[in-house]
């Protein structure tokens, strides 16, 4: 680990990769390579001072909590340097300052309970605490300096100080680091192999439980890419919808350039019926700044959870939408899409997903009286024995599904005139426009009613009725079999026979 941080504090200086990779390895950035090996450096330091406590049994009870207090606090800085909890503290420089002072005198007590040949490794544990403060506090506040001498640049350029800043930090830690082991050793003279192969391993474990990993990996190969771009130079790189019985939840992945945390920039994400555009759940949040990474500009992970009403209407196609908007006196003013590779409804919201919330339904008695194409099942069919040419015909359809859909087919309905030999027919998706097949799913039941205009000059007499499936886009009808498993001819299925009468 000591090596990775030098070759990252050569990068920085960009002795051995060009300024175009810097994003990788930034020292001066959160959610990068540098701040993941310090973060498992400060952890370590804790993990050493924890397993100290619990093994060096014959030490007093108050020195065990010294070590334990240690630990929870180098614990701690893991979690701050890779989130910036610090940013929240008001005064945060006071606050630590005075944590260091607290652990400075607690140490010096500690110091004068040991014996002489110890005392070495409770300097080292203060003095790295302290350089760690002097580059985190001091050095920070000082962030740029006119010039430097390290990176050799004029006054009039002036110096950022970030690279001496991280560099100081890894070598304060590693004095703590060393301070630690000191005492673990001297507590412990032969620890179990158990322990000794846990410390090993332990920076490994760390980085592959941790977060800014964890969601590469998310953002690399689980997120549906997008590109997205709004006004303002923000953009949606990409997204990943994960949904429940209660509730959607939405992890989206955003680039700026720069986002100042007066801008009060925010976010909606709404349930819309695609049929009536009205908005059946919704949730709101300003967007979360800790960015990731950086290449030539942060990327940030935002997160939000929609909770589904139980009123929520079922078996309804809905979209998953997202706004980005600005609070400006009071008002929440939506950014303006300038470019999407995505279905966009009006300038500022962009279509992430499609859905459709099942219903609770009992398939026990359907009669499966045709099955198309192995999945789709038309159940029941009311079809009236009669009916007025120029009025309107109502037929019911019971369908249900043994598979999810995946595209969309219309249902075709043919009435054949049995005297002139003659055919008429309607068209329309089988269970209308509120539920397109591409949203079926397994375990669907569910009814439509047709309203059928019928022409008034429809030739009255008898009618045989046919129904069937077919793709929109090649006219290609599903197979149908009855309810023995015989296919039918010409992919369609007869209804039985109707009269229509003249008004």
């Amino acid at each position: 680990m000591l090596v990775a941080q030098i070759v990252l504090v050569a990068l920085s200086l960009e002795l051995l990769l060009p300024v175009e990779y810097q994003w990788i390895y930034d020292v001066d950035r959160e959610w990068q390579i540098p701040t993941t090996v310090t973060s498992t450096q400060l952890a370590l330091v804790a993990a050493v001072a924890l397993i100290t406590a619990w093994l060096a049994r014959g030490r007093p009870i108050w020195r065990r909590f010294y070590l334990v207090a240690i630990a929870l606090m180098f614990l701690y800085l893991a979690w701050d340097g890779q989130f910036s909890i610090h940013e929240a503290i008001p005064n945060w420089q006071t606050v630590y300052a005075g944590v260091g002072a607290f652990v400075v005198i607690s140490t010096f007590a500690v110091v004068e309970a040991s014996p002489r040949s110890a005392r070495i490794w409770h300097v080292c544990l203060v003095g790295g605490l302290a350089l760690t403060t002097f580059s985190a506090i001091v050095l920070d506040y000082h962030r740029d300096v006119p010039n430097c001498l390290i990176l050799q640049q004029t006054p009039a350029t002036g110096c950022p100080v970030s690279v001496l800043e991280e560099a100081l930090e890894f070598m304060g830690i590693w004095i703590s680091l060393i301070g630690l082991l000191g005492q673990f050793s001297e507590a412990i003279s032969s620890p179990p192999p158990l322990i000794r192969r846990l410390l090993l391993a332990f920076p490994a474990l760390w980085i592959l439980a941790h977060p800014s990993l964890l969601l590469f990996v998310e953002y690399q190969f689980t997120a549906q890419p997008a590109a997205v771009r709004y006004e303002e130079n923000i953009w949606l790189k990409g997204y990943r919808v994960d949904r429940g019985e209660e509730a959607i939840t939405l992890a989206f992945f955003t680039q700026a350039v720069s986002w100042g945390k007066e801008n009060m920039l925010g976010y909606s994400v709404h349930l819309v019926d695609q049929l009536t555009g009205e908005s059946i759940a919704g949730a709101d949040a300003l967007v979360d700044r800790n960015y990731i990474w950086k290449k030539k500009a942060s990327v940030f992970r935002q997160q939000i959870t929609v909770e589904i009403p139980p009123e929520a209407p079922a078996n309804r196609a809905l979209w998953l939408v997202l706004t980005f908007w600005r609070e400006e006196d009071g008002d929440y003013l939506p950014r303006t899409i300038t470019a999407s590779d995505r279905q966009a409804l009006g300038e500022g919201q962009v279509v992430l997903s499609e859905l459709a919330l099942p219903a609770e339904t009992d398939t026990s008695t359907a009669e499966g009286q045709y099955i198309f194409d192995d999945r789709f099942a038309l159940d029941r069919v009311e079809l009236p024995a009669s009916a007025m040419a120029g009025a309107s015909l109502q037929i019911n359809f019971a369908w249900s599904s043994d598979a999810d859909g995946s595209e969309d087919f219309v249902q075709f309905l043919h009435f054949y005139h049995e005297e002139s030999d003659e055919w008429w027919g309607y068209d329309q998706q089988p269970l209308g426009p509120r539920f397109p097949t591409r949203l079926w799913y397994e375990g669907l039941a569910d009814t439509e009613t047709w309203e059928i205009p019928l022409p008034a000059n429809l030739a009255p007499g008898k009618y045989q009725a046919f129904t069937g499936l077919y793709r929109p886009g090649d006219t290609a009808r599903l197979p149908v079999k009855d309810a023995t498993g015989k296919p039918l001819a010409d992919a369609r299925a007869p209804l039985g026979k109707i009269t229509i009468g003249k008004q």
